[in-house]
């Protein structure tokens, strides 16, 4: 998006609303196939390395094209660095085994309710950003 559609408003640029839209329908399906086999205290560290890998991708040109770094962010991938390593040694470890029994009672909790809602008004609004954006040309 930044390469070729600088000259367009964050709103208007079909690629990072593309970019948005995949994040949030590609993370949601991952997450919960994800959380469905392993505990939180796993997964939930490795989630957040995403954005250590995205920014090393950057500066390396691999997958776009290549991007300065700054110290101010470097500074921010220490910091979360020291929090998923925070988490993975001193985080918890319990977890609760999804059955067929439980399977109802979990999908009706209010914090998974939120998470879903959430789900589908921010894929929503991507999608209308992009359906207004093809209108207006």
């Amino acid at each position: 998006s930044n390469e070729f559609e600088t000259h367009l408003p964050l709103c208007r640029r079909r690629r990072w609303a593309l970019g948005i839209l995949f994040l949030v329908v590609n993370a949601s399906a991952v997450d919960i196939i994800a959380l469905a086999m392993t505990p939180l205290s796993l997964v939930a560290p490795l989630a957040g390395l995403t954005i250590v890998f995205a920014t090393l991708f950057v500066q390396f040109g691999i997958l776009a094209a290549r991007e300065h770094v700054d110290r101010r962010t470097w500074g921010s991938i220490a910091v979360v660095l020291i929090g998923v390593t925070t988490v993975s040694a001193i985080g918890p470890r319990a977890s609760v085994a999804i059955t067929e029994e439980n399977m109802g009672q979990l999908m009706r909790n209010p914090a998974f309710l939120l998470f879903t809602a959430f789900t589908v008004v921010s894929i929503s609004v991507v999608l209308m950003v992009m359906a207004s954006s093809k209108t207006r040309r």
